[in-house]
């Protein structure tokens, strides 16, 4: 009597996900969004005068609390280190 061996890909394949997933973006679709996206970024900031104001000031208020995000996980390690 013989034993049927299963395939090693039957172990690992996933049933819930189809031969080809259709739902990710077309990399030349992609550059083409990011491209409208910093193209209008660029428009806007040229023709609209307060928008730069505002969006400089947005960044600079980003780039505060970034550095003082990292400067809270450095802190945090350190006294995790020193408590091992």
């Amino acid at each position: 009597m013989k034993v049927h061996q299963p395939n090693v890909k039957d172990y690992h394949s996933n049933l819930y996900i189809t031969e080809r997933d259709n739902k990710t973006m077309n990399k030349w679709t992609e550059i083409l969004l990011g491209l409208i996206f910093v193209l209008a970024a660029v428009l806007a900031a040229f023709y609209l005068p307060g928008w730069l104001d505002a969006a400089l000031a947005v960044l600079k208020g980003g780039l505060l609390w970034f550095v003082f995000g990292i400067g809270l996980i450095l802190v945090m390690l350190g006294l995790s280190e020193l408590k091992g």
